[in-house]
This record gives structure tokens, sequence and C-alpha cells, in this order.
């Protein structure tokens, strides 16, 4: 049994305003073709996803392009100078991605008959947080465990996938 999510025009634009304020003002979002909007929902026997998309344009034809997503994690192209403001709109584009992974985690774990008890609990209305921008003195790289963790599986069971997957 499959189930599209549904997102209404007005969310979408919620979301994309506070896109706009918190990371960048000069955004194209990506439209998925279909007139949803630039984000697409699932959530099904497969699992949950979410996924939004779109460009940055910086100065000089430089441009982020982005691409975030439930189960895969944020995804950068750029084409930029690394300095100072462009750190900062790195770091705010990920502050970004923390908040609306976890509120569409949320959304779509939630089944549709309990939707109504979440918006009863908090009056109907939703609780922003907005993402504080980080001054590049406290920006460290984040630690991507899941690269190590799939590295360690790989490493450690190689003959096995191998055997599985007919290849010995």
């Amino acid at each position: 049994m499959e189930n599209k999510p549904q997102i209404t025009t007005s969310e979408v634009q919620e979301w994309e305003s506070k896109f706009k304020e918190s990371v960048s003002p000069l955004v194209q979002f990506t439209q998925d073709g279909t007139g949803n909007g630039s984000m697409k929902l699932y959530n099904g026997q497969s699992g949950i996803e979410a996924s939004w998309a779109g460009t940055i344009v910086l100065n000089n034809d430089n441009y982020i392009k982005w691409t975030f997503s439930i189960q895969n994690e944020p995804f950068i192209e750029c084409k930029l100078n690394f300095n100072e403001n462009n750190q900062v709109i790195l770091t705010n584009l990920y502050n970004f991605y923390q908040i609306w992974k976890e509120e569409w985690s949320k959304h779509l774990s939630i089944p549709s008959g309990n939707q109504d008890d979440v918006n009863n609990i908090s009056g109907g209305q939703a609780n922003p947080v907005e993402p504080t921008p980080a001054s590049p003195e406290e920006t460290q790289p984040p630690i991507n465990e899941n690269l190590r963790t799939r590295s360690s599986i790989i490493a450690n069971h190689k003959l096995r996938m191998q055997k599985l997957s007919g290849l010995r």
C-alpha cells in the first residue's frame, strides 16, 4: 500500500520563505513539474522520504546546487570562492536542513488519523524553530558516522557480500 502525503502550496511557500530568510534570498527552487511545488513526499512500504532541491545563485556565475533528502542526507554541488560569506551560507544551509529533516520526519511518520491529535496539542499552530547562523569560528565540519559505519560493514563483510551477490 502506497501513501503519497499531500502538501499544500501554502505549506511549500512557507518553507520557501523560511529558507530565503534563514539561508539566502537568492534561491531558485527546483519545481517537480507536477504542480505540487518544489517538495516531493512519500510514505509507504519502503519507508518515508521527503526531498527538496534548489540553487542558490552567487556572484560571478557561482552557485550552490543543493538537494535535501530525509534518507540520503543533504547533497551540494557548488562552484564558489570559499570565503567567509559563502561559508556562512553553507553553514546556514546545513542548519536549515537539520530543522527541515526533523519536521518532515515527524510529519511523515505520524499516521494520518493521529495528525489531529498533534494539531490539538499545539493549538493547530506549528512552533517554528529558526536556525541560528553560526559564526565561522564556531563552525566545524560534522562527523559523518554513516560513511564510517558503511565502510566498516563493507570491510568486515566483504567475502560474505561477494558470496551473496554471486561473485564468489
